[in-house]
């Protein structure tokens, strides 16, 4: 999948404009609302763009491509 940079832009703004500041645990959000949705968007983010994506219960989240069969190349992020 190609992305335009004004797709990539609008992309990173859509994500910025989500309140992911650590609030009060609940059930399903350990880190609060905000950080699920955040998790969320990326999560969907990443499979458009043909990543397997894994949420480990909203405490993180990571996306791969590529052959299992090659050595594991990883980035590291925070929201």
């Amino acid at each position: 999948m190609k992305v335009s940079f004004e797709d990539a832009i609008k992309s990173l703004q859509d994500l910025i404009k989500i309140n992911s500041v650590q609030a009060p645990a609940t059930e399903n959000a350990p880190f609060g609302e905000g950080n699920v949705k955040a998790l969320e968007y990326s999560l969907n983010l990443l499979n458009e763009f043909g990543f397997r994506t894994k949420n480990g219960r909203n405490y993180y989240g990571y996306g791969d491509i590529g052959n299992d069969d090659l050595p594991l190349f990883g980035i590291l992020a925070h929201l």
